[in-house]
């Protein structure tokens, strides 16, 4: 047994927990609608749901008001929307009271630590465990990806530490799936260099991982490999001036790092991590008009760094 074993009726609770919230109004989730777009032959789904209006970030609450002004969700989560208490000791398993899918869950610390810190050993063993139990218990065509939103730059909505867990739409492919599905997977010490399409504006670093599930939940090989990542943003960031923050986003098959210059298109347009896989969501009309009209690589690009792809490496690289 390994305090990373989830519970053998996992899903089912998820499933359970969500159905039961939102039967009782205890997550604020309304219908969306999506619309699947190209741009420059990559794809994207431009989702408009007014409901995340009512979802709190750190500039303001409408929602909370009366709340304390420094107020934690989740020091002490609402049981109601708690899937697994204490999970590996330092965790606590929550559905996201403003989904954007159904069952979109938060792997979250029990005791407060910062969003500006980088992913730890045990953050990832945890991730790719439940990342792997949604995927068991799923039909063939449901994908899932996990994603973290690191400093204020990022699109993160509370200072806490948490993770994210959400299925994506159907009959959609993320772009970095694409580029690491014809690569070998990353190999410890080895001098292979992460993933970047050249034809993608903003800079992202892209690493295959292995179907083998042993070295996949090994803690060095997560820890190289994400380190590896790591490096490459940490020198963009560096030579920018610019304060730490990027988005992390990972399947069971590749992970993915990217650099963030600022966390709003435009003043007003927040990006987090799903955005840089094609995701990107709209809160209201203004909002869906403005992606739809300026296209999401121009979006993304002003949000990220400029792609590097082809430059040499340095010492401070891997």
């Amino acid at each position: 047994m390994s305090k990373f074993d989830l519970p053998e009726n996992f899903t089912e609770l998820v499933a359970n927990t969500y159905n039961e919230a939102a039967d009782k109004g205890d997550v604020v989730f309304t219908e969306s609608t999506t619309k699947f777009i190209d741009d420059d032959d990559f794809q994207f789904a431009i989702t408009f749901a007014p409901s995340l209006a009512k979802k709190p970030t750190q500039e303001k609450a409408p929602e909370q008001e009366a709340r304390p002004e420094n107020f934690n969700p989740f020091l002490n989560p609402d049981p109601k929307l708690t899937v697994v208490a204490g999970y590996a000791d330092d965790y606590n398993i929550l559905l996201n009271k403003f989904p954007i899918t159904p069952n979109h869950l938060l792997l979250t610390t029990k005791e407060f630590k910062s969003q500006n810190a980088p992913l730890s050993p045990d953050d990832l063993i945890a991730s790719f465990k439940i990342l792997a139990e949604l995927e068991k218990s799923s039909t063939s065509n449901e994908k899932f990806m996990g994603f973290y939103n690191c400093g204020d730059n990022s699109g993160a909505s509370q200072p806490h530490k948490h993770l994210q867990f959400m299925k994506y739409p159907d009959n959609f492919t993320p772009f970095p799936a694409s580029i690491a599905a014809s690569e070998e997977h990353f190999i410890a010490n080895s001098n292979k260099e992460p993933l970047q399409s050249p034809k993608l504006p903003f800079a992202h670093f892209i690493l295959p991982l292995p179907k083998d599930k042993e070295t996949l939940y090994d803690e060095d090989y997560l820890v190289l490999a994400f380190s590896s990542l790591l490096q490459r943003v940490m020198t963009i960031l560096r030579d920018a001036e610019k304060p730490i923050a990027y988005n992390v986003v990972f399947t069971t098959k590749w992970m993915m790092v990217v650099p963030r210059s600022q966390p709003y298109y435009k003043g007003k347009l927040g990006i987090n991590s799903a955005g840089f896989t094609g995701l990107i969501l709209a809160k209201n009309q203004e909002l869906n008009d403005l992606i739809l009209e300026d296209g999401p690589l121009k979006i993304l690009e002003e949000v990220g760094f400029p792609n590097t792809s082809g430059q040499p490496t340095d010492e401070y690289h891997y």
